[in-house]
């Protein structure tokens, strides 16, 4: 049976991390090749309306942990075969997200009525376009939120694979559609509905696919008791609190830039938030599939030594991933932005930017585990929400100074410098409840890469050090520092380790 578990697992997580990537590498190819066209096609000014607007809406449109609240008790009610209680969580989430859309309708429209008097940095003629792309943006956000609850049931039934199938085809379809959109001359509005259309149609083949295959219905006119009620929200009241307070501390900061600065600042640091969003992405991408273990380490007997080791174990792949991202940005990353975004001197500071918020990423991605671990009890989430609290007071303390002085620059320095506060307060934490001896793990995930770090950084600013700025010098660039990088670390990791690596790309089950 255990056996059959961790086959199941390990090909769970290949399939899936297979699909990940494929997206994500959708995602950054479109993105980095879509942001110049779109510049070019709809302007500096038309980008940043388009980020502001984003922003907006992902600042006020939130689930408050809802999804999490859902995700938890629908999974529940189908192992004890409580089909009572399924279709209980169904209709009151159901309902609180209709009490939301009100909330954020009402939200949403006092800032496209004093968009005026708030976003002082646009000009008449933005301010216009702003209106009309947070009307839309926002209405169609207020009607697809309560389509969440699809995602809750198909994750609650396992059906990742459908999901994520889902996500990529919806992803192509976006690419292609904004592609026809962009050179026909649909320009910033034809853009805005590209997004809506195939999000649309992402959210229509879930529910369809949910009705056709689990006959889910939601039943509004259901009676739910007080205890029901108590029951079902008192498990996320922390993880709302941590919510709130991580998407106040991020999408908040183009809405600032737009009372600080102005809309080319707002533009470049969208480009920055980007590359930090890819960064997450791609070092994040088998991240999920680890919390089923870490629920069955945490009824183990010798839970902090396992912990420690998958911790250890994750934490390296997500370092080197990091570091050859850091590596290939500094090498590279200035002749990239200006062959990447042409005509324009207004993205210089992209690279700064970037460097800034990715070095810190070098000690907070690769503790993942470490965190997701401190889900797996209620105790333990509400210390993680102190440290969001802690982390969104020092941001927005910082953020006002720092993007009037500084712009963009100053964004991204707030980004960086309230991800040092969180990772601080996150390491007691760590140590205090899960037990576990941080200069250890730190020793044994960092110190490994050191030397090839050197190594693939003195090749890359050789390199970099050369004439001319294109597209040759930069594959280049990539090819060398990832092979010396590779190469190297390869060869520092010690041999469990190569092996245990190795071993997550077989899937075919031993014989015995």
């Amino acid at each position: 049976m255990s056996e059959n578990v961790e086959f199941k697992s390990r090909k769970n997580i290949l399939l899936g991390s297979i699909i990940g990537y494929a997206t994500i590498f959708l995602n950054i190819i479109f993105g980095l090749f879509s942001i110049p066209l779109i510049i070019s096609m709809v302007g500096e000014s038309g980008y940043g309306l388009f980020t502001l607007s984003t922003s907006i809406i992902n600042s006020f449109v939130i689930d408050f942990g809802l999804g999490t609240v859902a995700n938890h008790h629908l999974s529940k009610a189908l192992a004890e075969k409580n089909d009572e209680h399924f279709k209980i969580t169904l209709t009151l989430i159901y309902r609180i997200y209709l009490i939301l859309d009100i909330i954020f309708f009402v939200i949403i429209g006092t800032l496209v009525l004093f968009s005026n008097q708030i976003f002082v940095g646009l000009t008449p003629e933005e301010q216009e376009s702003f209106k009309i792309v947070l009307s839309m943006t926002g209405l169609f956000s207020i009607v697809a939120l309560p389509s969440t609850i699809f995602n809750s049931v198909l994750s609650a039934h396992e059906n990742f694979f459908f999901i994520k199938v889902v996500n990529l085809i919806s992803r192509i379809l976006y690419i292609g559609v904004t592609l026809a959109v962009l050179f026909l001359g649909g320009g910033l509005y034809g853009l805005v509905l590209s997004h809506i259309g195939t999000s649309f149609v992402s959210i229509l083949a879930k529910f369809i696919y949910m009705k056709a295959k689990y006959r889910t219905k939601i039943d509004l006119k259901r009676k739910i008791s007080k205890i029901e009620v108590k029951t079902i929200l008192a498990f996320s009241i922390w993880a709302c609190i941590q919510t709130l307070c991580n998407r106040f501390s991020a999408t908040f900061l183009s809405p600032i830039l737009g009372i600080t600065s102005d809309s080319t600042q707002i533009a470049i640091f969208g480009v920055i938030y980007t590359f930090e969003n890819y960064i997450s992405m791609i070092a994040n991408v088998m991240s999920g599939f680890f919390l089923p273990k870490l629920n069955r380490i945490n009824a183990s007997q010798n839970k902090e030594e396992r912990l420690k080791q998958m911790a250890t174990f994750v934490g390296k792949a997500q370092t080197f991933l990091i570091l050859l991202i850091i590596i290939g940005f500094i090498s590279c990353g200035r002749e990239f932005i200006s062959v990447w975004i042409t005509g324009t001197d207004s993205f210089d500071s992209v690279y700064m930017g970037t460097i800034f918020i990715i070095i810190v990423d070098l000690f907070y991605i690769p503790q993942y585990v470490l965190y997701t671990a401190m889900f797996t009890e209620k105790g333990r989430m509400k210390h993680l929400a102190y440290t969001a609290i802690a982390k969104t007071v020092i941001c927005y303390t910082i953020v006002f100074p720092l993007t009037i002085y500084y712009g963009a620059i100053g964004g991204a320095l707030t980004i960086a410098i309230s991800k040092i506060i969180e990772i601080l307060f996150q390491n007691y934490f760590y140590k205090k409840d899960l037990h576990i001896n941080l200069l250890p793990y730190y020793r044994e995930t960092y110190s490994r890469f050191v030397l090839p770090s050197i190594a693939a950084l003195m090749f890359g600013l050789i390199i970099k050090f050369g004439d001319g700025s294109n597209w040759a010098k930069i594959i280049k660039t990539i090819i060398i520092v990832t092979i010396v990088f590779g190469v190297f670390s390869y060869v520092s990791l010690k041999k469990e380790d190569r092996d245990h690596y190795l071993s997550i790309l077989k899937i075919r089950r031993k014989k015995h």
